[in-house]
């Protein structure tokens, strides 16, 4: 499933589900992802992806889906 399509039904107040990509690498190999989170805002969803994917990894076009 791609992160454009993720349905959202139940949200919990004051979330939103935010799209991005993340450029993950390392000695062996780069790649992107494209993923799907859910965040207050879209600062708040480039630091959980941060925390998730590395302080090395780079997040890129962050925006709002649902």
């Amino acid at each position: 499933m791609r992160a454009t399509e993720f349905i959202i039904e139940d949200v919990a107040p004051g979330f939103h589900v935010y799209q991005a990509r993340v450029k993950v690498s390392n000695p062996l190999y780069a790649t992107s992802i494209d993923v799907a989170v859910f965040a207050k805002s879209p600062q708040m969803a480039r630091v959980l992806l941060q925390a998730q994917y590395g302080k090395d990894s780079v997040v890129n076009n962050v925006v709002k889906i649902a």
